[in-house]
């Protein structure tokens, strides 16, 4: 968890912003009626850093984003698994045995 507070607009959704060890942040939004109702919380952005194209992460977003939730803790649950799932199984559709390879962590170089 990053930052939590309310959305940059006039309106009663709360902002969420996770940070994962994969190198992806995402922006979630709590609707005013979370957590009583499926579909109250939604992938709103999501971002990567270091090597990571847009590309795969709005097909990760589009393939989490397919199912209702109602807690921000069950959405991150399910983008870590569809996380591990594309880079260890490969992408859906059409693009099957595209796996997705996770970018490295730079490495300084070490003084001696």
């Amino acid at each position: 968890l990053t930052r939590i507070g309310p959305a940059p607009r006039d309106t009663e959704e709360q902002e969420v912003v996770c940070s994962l060890s994969q190198g992806i942040t995402v922006v979630l939004r709590l609707c005013g009626d979370c957590p009583l109702t499926e579909g109250s919380v939604y992938i709103c952005d999501i971002v990567g850093v270091g090597g990571w194209k847009q590309s795969d992460l709005d097909d990760v977003k589009k393939a989490v984003s397919r199912n209702a939730f109602a807690s921000p803790v069950a959405l991150m649950d399910s983008l870590k698994q569809e996380i591990q799932r594309v880079t260890t199984h490969g992408m859906r559709g059409e693009e099957e045995d595209k796996t997705i390879e996770l970018p490295k962590t730079p490495v300084l170089p070490t003084r001696r």
